[in-house]
């Protein structure tokens, strides 16, 4: 954990295996040091958002490149393009080995669990 943000202002938890991240929304996500997920310990990723097509899916490579387990609900995502949106969706499953299973079907306790670090 580094020196500088020791309890990110009371913002966030001590500790959470799954983040939520939402792309493109009005946050600028300016947080001190690039450090939230970090700070979380956290292993699997929510992502959702827009657009799905480039910002999600960019997103979403350069968390598998990291080794995040990758959740991105296909009813949670959306581009210009419904053609491009379903491309992408395909594409981070097939590369990014991501579920994209609609939000309905995805069991968030579960996800908890396969989140925590193994000790």
């Amino acid at each position: 954990m580094p020196a500088k943000n020791d309890e990110l202002h009371g913002n966030v938890p001590d500790k959470s295996p799954v983040a939520l991240l939402l792309i493109d929304v009005i946050n600028d996500l300016e947080f001190p040091g690039d450090t939230l997920l970090a700070y979380l310990k956290a292993r699997a990723l929510v992502l959702t958002g827009l657009a799905g097509n480039v910002c999600v899916l960019f997103t979403a490579n350069d968390a598998f490149m990291r080794d995040f387990h990758l959740v991105v609900p296909a009813d949670c995502v959306a581009s210009i393009d419904p053609a491009d949106n379903a491309h992408a969706l395909r594409q981070m499953a097939s590369v990014l080995e991501a579920d994209t299973r609609p939000s309905t079907q995805i069991d968030f306790q579960d996800l908890k669990r396969r989140g925590s670090p193994v000790c």
